[in-house]
């Protein structure tokens, strides 16, 4: 059962968290060149997968008390691993997502419509965003998802490495 259920644990994490990680990223691209569509799709779709991220948690709790010896709930790498796991998601949930939901907002309050683009024609490079309230959030979602991805990549390493005992 034990690895069985550290298997599911680490396949959620893979395909649950990184796309939680990635997300962001594009959404800070959307940003910059003012592409609403694309910013209000990076805040749904990093509130779904910050949502199913809890999944991961509640297998990686699952893992533990099936482990016969080597951890438990009272190993230091396994609590802080658990509370840096629920401040990153605090972080995403509470920080990130408001801040993306933020710039969508403030993109749709524009009153510039989007350039049309002909058949057949190639799209010319999107012009930059540089309304401070948007940069403002801008600086929000890289802020925050920086410090959310340092996080998990920390809470990684010490899943791996499994220090303190």
């Amino acid at each position: 059962m034990h690895t069985f259920l550290k298997t599911l644990h680490v396949v959620a994490a893979v395909f649950l968290i990184g796309p939680l990680v990635v997300i962001p990223m594009s959404g800070l691209r959307a940003i910059r060149v003012g592409d609403l569509s694309a910013v209000r799709n990076a805040a749904r779709q990093t509130t779904l997968y910050g949502l199913l991220a809890i999944l991961v948690f509640a297998l990686g709790a699952a893992v533990v008390p099936t482990e016969s010896e080597h951890y438990n709930f009272g190993t230091p790498w396994v609590t802080i691993s658990m509370t840096l796991f629920i401040v990153a998601l605090g972080i995403i949930l509470g920080v990130l997502v408001p801040a993306l939901t933020k710039a969508a907002s403030l993109l749709e309050a524009r009153t510039t419509p989007a350039p049309t683009i002909a058949d057949g024609e190639d799209a010319a490079p999107a012009a930059t965003v540089t309304d401070p309230q948007v940069d403002a959030a801008r600086g929000r979602v890289a802020a925050s998802s920086g410090v959310a991805s340092l996080l998990l990549v920390v809470i990684t390493v010490l899943m791996v490495v499994k220090p303190f005992g």
